[in-house]
C-alpha cells in the first residue's frame, strides 16, 4: 500500500476521503511528525485523538493542500471560515492557506485553536468549553488561549 500524498484537484486541494483506507492512512503517516498548531498554546502527541476527529467528527471536512504540503480540517460556514486543524511538518504561511480556503464571501475566520501567525489580526471571545484547570503556586493558566479542538478528551 502506498502512502504518499493523494493526487490533489483543482488549485492543488484534495478533499480527503475518511472512508479510504489509502486517505486514512496518508493522514495517520502525515499527522506522526507534524508541528503543534501553535507555538503560544499548542499539544503534542494527540495523534490518537485527532485521528478520532477525522474517523468521528470532522470526517467530511479534511483537505491536503499539495503546494503548501498540509492537512487542514475546516468549514465554510455562510460568511464565517471555521479552521479547525493545520496538520504541517513545518512552518506555515497562513496567508496562502487562507487564500484558498476562504470563499469570496468570507467576511471572518474562527480559529479553533490559538493562532499565533505575524500579520493576522486577532479577537479573543470567552468561550466556557468545560476546561478545567488546577493552578497553583506560580503555574498560571495563560490568557487568551484556546485548547486545539482536534487534541480535546
Amino acid at each position: 500500500m502506498d502512502f504518499s500524498a493523494p493526487l490533489s484537484g483543482a488549485g492543488g486541494i484534495r478533499k480527503l476521503d475518511m472512508d479510504s483506507l489509502e486517505d486514512l492512512a496518508f493522514v495517520a503517516k502525515f499527522a506522526e511528525g507534524r508541528l503543534p498548531v501553535s507555538k503560544r498554546f499548542g499539544t503534542g502527541r494527540t495523534q490518537g485523538l485527532l485521528m478520532f476527529y477525522c474517523l468521528e467528527v470532522f470526517n467530511d471536512d479534511i483537505y491536503y493542500l499539495e503546494n503548501e504540503d498540509v492537512i487542514v480540517i475546516y468549514k465554510n460556514e455562510g460568511k464565517q471560515l471555521e479552521l479547525f486543524d493545520i496538520i504541517s511538518h513545518r512552518e506555515i504561511r497562513l496567508d496562502e492557506i487562507l487564500t484558498k480556503l476562504a470563499g469570496r464571501d468570507t467576511e471572518k475566520v474562527l480559529f479553533h485553536f490559538t493562532p499565533d501567525y505575524e500579520g493576522i489580526p486577532v479577537t479573543s471571545t470567552p468561550h466556557h468549553s468545560g476546561l478545567f484547570i488546577r493552578a497553583g503556586g506560580d503555574n498560571i493558566f495563560p490568557d487568551h488561549v484556546k485548547h486545539p479542538a482536534t487534541s480535546i478528551a
